[in-house]
């Protein structure tokens, strides 16, 4: 019959083995080289299997301002007032 104390140990193991996995599976998918497929992507709903998606009823692909476009750099924009 198994101890405590090999229950413990296997525990204890198999709990450090679970993180380290997890670790190298995140560490693998952030440095992960991704395909163009985009002559391959099919739009549904709006969206494309790349995530990259426009609104209904709107001209184009909606993007981002970049860092002082629309507002003055610096200048405060609101927020909690004590």
């Amino acid at each position: 019959m198994i101890s405590d104390n090999d229950l413990y140990t296997l525990a204890v193991f198999l709990g450090c083995l679970s993180m380290l996995l997890i670790i190298v599976y995140h560490f693998l998918e952030v440095n992960a080289i991704e395909e163009d497929t985009s002559s391959t992507t099919t739009k549904t709903e709006g969206q494309s299997r790349t995530g990259k998606g426009e609104l209904k009823g709107e001209k184009g692909p909606v993007a981002a301002a970049g860092p002082g476009q629309g507002q003055e750099r610096g200048k405060f924009q609101g927020g909690l007032r004590a």
